[in-house]
């Protein structure tokens, strides 16, 4: 499936002879992004407001948003305004816009990653894109058709792709199906609850996704809690007794308001989904941390054990919600801007020793199910 991603880093004859290294990368256009006129020539971008941007189109399947993210950092000076090597003006600032807003947490994580480099603030835009202009012909891929024409990107930034790092593991990770304490949008935490018949036929469905795609799992693990293991059970066709029970794949416990009905919790306790970092559990309860802790120790004991193999975790929203935030960084205000459907799987690579999530996640067909119930609605 093909994705698209906007960068601004300066002048675009570099930018795009740099992207178009990189294996994965399907396709490149120069243009001009975000400014105030429609069709703006090379000449007009001085008052018009665009800036020199490359269109990347990419195979998600092949090299992720992350990693195309990494390299654009290595290639700019984020900290600059308006300026990159010898160009100067609106037009040479930098940006990352995006059309996807399942992107916007992917963008947020690397711009987190890369401000740690710097003592000053990076200025690069992270911002949806509001319009884009393919530039004029004898711009596109200048750089290839003028091998000594300007650039203001190091020659060696153009081998990064011999350097690039194969994964040595990759964690499937797999929510359970809806159930009838889903559907009356209660609390589930620690509750034992089955699946219901839809959650049962959707674990059928995305059964029949991983079949389509070829996936096989060479290690399972699940949650101890019948609604994982019944999902389990259905998605891989191999039985509990043939796979690994591992408790800390269980879900968040809530303590005493599992089972509560979200419109009966005080506001304190919706917190909880409104503003986690202001959470504070009852007791016997986790926090945030706790739970963290103890799904990345069983990621991090995990990621050297089999290298080359598939392994599938089966768990709960929260969960899998807590290893998504903790390996993009976010801070906890942020933790549930991603949509962790019921038995939609995400794929996390282990490359040169770090977790890197892959943008494509496994989903039920659209439409034929509906998807799970959130409590933010």
């Amino acid at each position: 499936m093909l994705k698209t991603i906007y960068f601004a880093g300066g002048c675009f004859w570099g930018t795009q002879k740099f992207f178009d290294q990189f294996d994965g990368v399907l396709s490149t256009t120069v243009g001009y992004a975000n400014g105030r006129t429609d069709h703006p020539t090379y000449e007009q971008l001085y008052r018009t407001g665009h800036a020199e941007t490359v269109k990347v189109d990419y195979d998600p399947w092949r090299i992720t948003l992350p990693e195309l993210l990494d390299y654009f950092f290595m290639v700019i000076d984020p900290t600059s305004l308006n300026r990159q090597g010898a160009d100067m003006g609106t037009q040479y600032r930098t940006g990352v816009y995006y059309t996807d807003q399942e992107q916007r947490p992917i963008i947020r994580a690397a711009f987190k990653k890369a401000q740690k480099n710097y003592d000053d603030p990076i200025v690069v835009e992270a911002q949806e894109l509001e319009n884009f202009w393919p530039a004029e012909e004898y711009h596109q891929k200048y750089l290839d058709r003028n091998p000594g024409g300007y650039c203001h990107i190091s020659g060696r930034s153009f081998d990064l792709q011999k350097k690039r790092k194969e994964r040595s593991i990759r964690f499937y990770l797999l929510r359970h199906g809806r159930t009838e304490l889903n559907l009356e949008r209660r609390l589930q935490g620690r509750m034992d609850i089955p699946l219901n018949d839809t959650g049962k036929e959707q674990a059928r469905e995305m059964a029949e996704v991983v079949r389509e795609k070829g996936i096989t799992f060479d290690r399972i693990y699940c949650s101890p809690l019948i609604r994982a293991i019944q999902t389990c059970e259905l998605v891989t066709g191999v039985s509990r007794e043939d796979f690994t029970i591992e408790d800390r794949l269980a879900e968040m416990s809530f303590g005493p308001i599992e089972g509560q009905k979200y419109a009966e919790l005080t506001d304190d306790q919706k917190y909880f989904f409104t503003a986690p970092e202001k959470y504070v559990p009852l007791e016997g309860g986790e926090t945030y941390q706790e739970l963290t802790e103890r799904l990345m120790g069983l990621m991090n004991e995990l990621k050297d054990t089999a290298p080359g193999k598939n392994i599938l975790l089966t768990s709960h929203g929260t969960a899998i919600h807590s290893i998504l935030a903790a390996i993009r960084d976010k801070d906890l205000e942020y933790f549930w801007d991603e949509n962790v459907g019921n038995c939609d799987i995400y794929i996390i690579d282990v490359v040169d020793g770090e977790f890197l999530i892959r943008d494509e996640k496994l989903s039920i067909p659209s439409g034929l199910i509906p998807r799970g119930v959130s409590f933010r609605k």
